[in-house]
């Protein structure tokens, strides 16, 4: 695991293209084309990763920023962002007492907060957080963090996004973009999207070979107030 919402699941043994990884319950979602995986507790599961792939899987109940590739970091530092948001398999309980694993970043208190207000809901929390790369001292004064919690109706078929800024300062502060929201785990079989970010109706497409909810086309100022109602 790097942090908490990726799990990295690399070939190690030479002349194979199948390992046995390791998933704990819940829902997870491959990095590369949205397909989920559901897992009821904890097992080994069989990727086959043929040569020059890696598996790369997001945790249900995150939100995870995501930029361009790019050879090193300087050239996507300031490139535009794309909020994944990952539904997880349970609804909230309200309280520190659920079974299993813990949610991603329950133990914040941005995210412990929205568990405990949305008990029945599906609950997703992330961060995006970016310094200056040589910081030595990290200081709300020099560093961007901005919260991001997703409430998903149990059914799937609508919820909102919205954030917290808990520091907007920095070389990126200003200059950073939100330009898509995608949510892996959206209700299967609809045909239609809608969705308002900040009191706007958007473009939005329902992709219902994964479950993958899209927003496309935004321009948002990371740092800035930003509030998604969706539904399919």
């Amino acid at each position: 695991m790097m942090g908490d919402s990726l799990l990295i699941s690399p070939v190690l043994t030479p002349g194979t293209s199948k390992i046995q990884a390791h998933f704990t319950a819940g829902n997870w979602y491959s990095a590369w084309d949205y397909s989920q995986l559901s897992v009821a507790k904890g097992q080994d599961v069989e990727l086959n990763l043929p040569l020059g792939e890696i598996g790369v899987h997001f945790r249900g109940g995150a939100v995870i920023p995501m930029q361009q590739y790019a050879q090193v970091t300087r050239d996507i530092r300031l490139s535009a962002v794309t909020l994944v948001v990952t539904l997880p398999a349970e609804v909230a309980t309200g309280t520190k007492g659920a079974s299993g694993p813990l949610p991603p970043y329950y133990q914040e208190e941005t995210c412990a907060a929205a568990h405990g207000k949305n008990a029945g809901q599906l609950v997703s929390c992330g961060v995006l957080y970016m310094d200056k790369g040589d910081n030595v001292l990290v200081t709300p004064d020099n560093t961007l963090q901005v919260w991001y919690t997703a409430v998903t109706s149990p059914d799937a078929t609508s919820g909102t996004i919205s954030s917290a800024v808990k520091s907007n300062a920095g070389d990126a502060a200003g200059k950073l973009r939100i330009e898509a929201v995608h949510i892996l785990g959206a209700a299967a079989g609809q045909q239609t999207a809608t969705a308002v970010v900040n009191g706007q109706t958007v473009t939005a497409k329902f992709d219902a070979a994964v479950g993958a909810f899209k927003l496309s086309g935004l321009d948002l100022v990371v740092g800035e107030p930003f509030s998604v109602n969706w539904s399919v």
